[in-house]
C-alpha cells in the first residue's frame, strides 16, 4: 500500500508520514525540501500522477502565505479536484485533508500576517465540504486540528497540541472505516494542554 503526503518533511505532515511508516505503507513525500515546488506548474502535474498512483493520499501542504490571494495558495485545492476526478467510485482509495479549526475573522488574520493561510484553509474547507457530498468514494475526510506545535503556530498565543494528536485522530479513522464515514472532524487542545 502506498501513501502520497504533501508537505511531508514538517510538522504535522512529518508526523503523519511516520504514522503510515509504522504501520508499512510506502510513503510518496512531495515537498519543496525534497524538490517538489507546488509553484512550478510541471512539478503539479508530476505531483498529481504520483498520487494518483496510491491508495491514500494526504493533503497537508500550504503553499503560500505571501500574500493573501496568491494563485499557489489554491495548488492544494486544485490537486484535491484532479485527485477526486481520477478516484471517482474507487472505494479503495482514502483522501485526508488537513485544514485548522484556528480560523481568526479576515481582519483579524491580516493584522497577525495569517491572511493568506485563513483563506486557503476556508477555500480548502469548503471544497472539501463538496467533494466529500458528490460521491461516497473515495472517502474523503476533512481534519481541522486547533493550533498545533509547530513552526507557524509558534507566533500564535495559546494552548497546542502536539503533532502526534493529529495522528490519533487519523489513526481512529483508518481504524473504522468500515463502520463510520467521518467526513469532517474538528478537534482543539484538551485539558492536558490547559
Amino acid at each position: 500500500m502506498k501513501v502520497a503526503i504533501t508537505g511531508h518533511t514538517r510538522g504535522i505532515g512529518k508526523k503523519i508520514s511516520e504514522y503510515f511508516s509504522s504501520l508499512g505503507y510506502e510513503i510518496v513525500g512531495l515537498s519543496r525540501s525534497t524538490g517538489c515546488d507546488l509553484k512550478i506548474e510541471e512539478n503539479k502535474q508530476s505531483a498529481i500522477q504520483k498520487i494518483i498512483e496510491c491508495d491514500i493520499f494526504v493533503n497537508c501542504a500550504f503553499v503560500s502565505i505571501e500574500k493573501t490571494h496568491s494563485q499557489h495558495s489554491y495548488v492544494p485545492i486544485e490537486m484535491l479536484f484532479e485527485v477526486h476526478k481520477a478516484w471517482n467510485g474507487d472505494p479503495r482509495k482514502k483522501i485526508f485533508v488537513i485544514s485548522s479549526s484556528t480560523h481568526l475573522s479576515l481582519t483579524m488574520a491580516h493584522d497577525y500576517g495569517y491572511a493568506g493561510y485563513q483563506v486557503h484553509k476556508m477555500a480548502l474547507d469548503n471544497a472539501t465540504f463538496i467533494l466529500s457530498r458528490t460521491n461516497r468514494y473515495p472517502m474523503l475526510h476533512l481534519l481541522k486540528p486547533g493550533r498545533v506545535d509547530t513552526d507557524l503556530a509558534k507566533k500564535r498565543m495559546g494552548s497546542r497540541m502536539q503533532t502526534s494528536d493529529v495522528t490519533s485522530v487519523m489513526d481512529f479513522c483508518m481504524k473504522n472505516f468500515d463502520k463510520i464515514y467521518m467526513r469532517e472532524i474538528t478537534f482543539d487542545p484538551g485539558s492536558d494542554y490547559y
